[in-house]
């Protein structure tokens, strides 16, 4: 038989002509079983593909997503084949845990394109470790993977960061320090959850020498004295009246 004059094909269907048909018909199709092309999309963040970069038409595929350092996985990816996006569940199944991706058999009839945006992971500070010191952390600091860390420590009235030791440390390899001179916790770059310890040394203070101050104080009259002590506390004051004149 001869295309267009004895019979025609229009998509996936096959019509031959009445006039055609002079016995039995034997028909010999080859199907397109080109190779497809797997990848991820331009505007995909954060993830790698681990599995084959083509594929045959309409055969099924699975691969991996795997999320880089300082990321977690999405929840949702997007497969497209064409102009035509797959419906999660039928035509695909897609695990955020594992990144197990699988396409059905019979799905993929073009190139495919996977979209997936992975988030920045975001870690925690312990300071469970801080005794009689209130933590703070800087305008503008960041807690995400990569980002710049910033912290001041400060004590109440009482207690002091003067030749204390404060311990930090944090995972996944990155630097973070401890400042003494403005007591101050920081890192260029995080890596990992922070754990900030120390403990804060009670202040006893310095005698304080009374013996600049004189009043003249009349007979039954009161007077004033202010006492102040930096980084101390005035904890107690004896006063000695002299016999006077009067």
């Amino acid at each position: 038989m001869t295309k267009d004059t004895d019979y025609k094909i229009e998509g996936n269907k096959l019509t031959v002509y009445k006039a055609a048909i002079r016995g039995n018909i034997t028909f010999n199709a080859t199907g397109d079983k080109s190779e497809k092309t797997v990848g991820l999309s331009s505007d995909s963040v954060g993830v790698t593909l681990t599995g084959a970069s083509t594929i045959p038409y309409c055969d099924s595929y699975s691969a991996t997503i795997a999320p880089e350092t300082g990321y977690n996985l999405p929840s949702t990816i997007t497969v497209t084949i064409g102009s035509t996006t797959l419906t999660s569940g039928t035509d695909y199944t897609w695990n955020s845990n594992t990144g197990a991706l699988s396409i059905y058999s019979g799905k993929i009839t073009g190139n495919v394109v996977i979209k997936a945006e992975a988030t920045l992971k975001t870690y925690s500070v312990d300071r469970s470790g801080l005794n009689n010191i209130s933590y703070a952390e800087d305008s503008g600091s960041s807690t995400q993977h990569g980002g710049e860390f910033s912290a001041t420590l400060s004590t109440s009235q009482g207690w002091t960061l003067n030749d204390v030791t404060i311990t930090v440390s944090m995972e996944g390899g990155g630097t973070i320090s401890y400042n003494p001179s403005n007591h101050k916790v920081t890192s260029s770059s995080v890596t990992g959850n922070i754990t900030i310890s120390g403990s804060a040394k009670e202040v006893t203070g310095p005698q304080i020498d009374l013996s600049a101050y004189e009043a003249e104080i009349e007979y039954l009259e009161s007077t004033t004295i202010t006492i102040s002590a930096s980084h101390a506390t005035v904890k107690s004051i004896a006063a000695e009246l002299a016999d006077g004149d009067g």
